[in-house]
C-alpha cells in the first residue's frame, strides 16, 4: 500500500463530526506493530467492516511523530519514540469525514497523543494511550500516570472527553467503593493497573467502558 506523506493537515474550516441525533463509532486497537508488511491494510478493512469513524491505536511501534494519508483517503496521525526505536507508539486512524472535523492534533510522547474534533455542540477531546504494563517498574507507571493526568488537566473543560487505548489494566468484578468509576459487570481479580486505572477516573470524573455510543459524558476505555 502507497503511503503519501503530508507536511502540513489540509486547511479548512472544520466539519460537524455528529450533531445530537447521530451516531459516531469510535474504537480502540492493540495492533502488535504497524511496522509490518500489510497491518496498514488490515487495520484499515477492519475499521471499514465495523463502520469506524476513528480508531485509537496502541503498540504502532512507528518511530517519531507525523501523519500519513492512505490511498484511500483516510488519516494516521502517530506519536512515537524519539530515539528511533521501534517500540511502543500510539496513533489514531480516521476516515474522511472525521479528519474534516480535526481541529488540532498534538504528538506527546510514545505512549500519549491527543486529538481534538469539532461537532455541532460540544467538541471532543480523545487522548490516545498505551499504558505500561502491570509488571513494568513503579517508576515507569509513575511516570506514565503524571504525564496522562498533566494531559487530561490541560483538555478543556467543556469537551466530551474520551480516553482510548490499551491501559493494560484489569478492574476486576467488584466495584465496592469504586461505584462512581465501574459498573457491575466486570470481569476477573483487579490488578495494580486497574487500581490506577480507577483512580484516575475518580479523580477526573471518567467512568470505565467496554464500548459505548458516544453520549455527553465522560469515558475512559480500559
Amino acid at each position: 500500500m502507497t503511503l503519501v506523506d503530508e507536511s502540513q493537515l489540509e486547511v479548512h474550516k472544520p466539519k460537524s463530526l455528529c450533531t445530537p441525533k447521530d451516531n459516531i463509532y469510535i474504537g480502540s486497537w492493540n495492533v502488535r506493530s504497524m511496522y509490518v508488511t500489510g497491518k496498514t491494510a488490515q487495520i484499515e478493512q477492519e475499521m471499514d467492516r465495523y463502520r469506524l469513524d476513528i480508531i485509537g491505536l496502541s503498540e504502532v511501534r512507528w518511530p517519531m511523530n507525523g501523519k500519513t494519508t492512505l490511498q484511500s483517503g483516510k488519516l494516521v496521525l502517530y506519536s512515537g519514540r524519539e530515539d528511533g526505536l521501534h517500540q511502543e507508539g500510539v496513533g489514531i486512524m480516521l476516515t474522511k469525514k472525521a479528519k474534516k472535523s480535526l481541529m488540532e492534533w498534538k504528538p506527546i510522547n510514545e505512549r500519549l497523543m491527543y486529538a481534538r474534533f469539532y461537532t455541532s455542540t460540544l467538541k471532543i477531546s480523545l487522548i490516545v494511550m498505551y499504558s505500561p504494563t502491570n509488571e513494568s517498574p513503579e517508576e515507569t507507571k509513575e511516570t506514565f500516570t503524571e504525564e496522562l493526568q498533566e494531559v487530561i488537566y490541560n483538555t478543556p473543560k467543556h469537551d466530551i472527553l474520551l480516553i482510548i487505548g490499551d491501559f493494560n489494566a484489569k478492574v476486576g468484578s467488584n466495584n465496592k467503593g469504586h461505584e462512581s468509576a465501574m459498573g457491575k459487570h466486570g470481569i476477573g481479580e483487579r490488578n495494580e493497573n486497574g487500581e490506577r486505572l480507577l483512580d484516575i477516573c475518580e479523580l477526573n470524573n471518567l467512568v470505565t467502558v467496554r464500548g459505548v455510543r458516544v453520549s455527553y459524558r465522560n469515558n475512559i476505555s480500559s
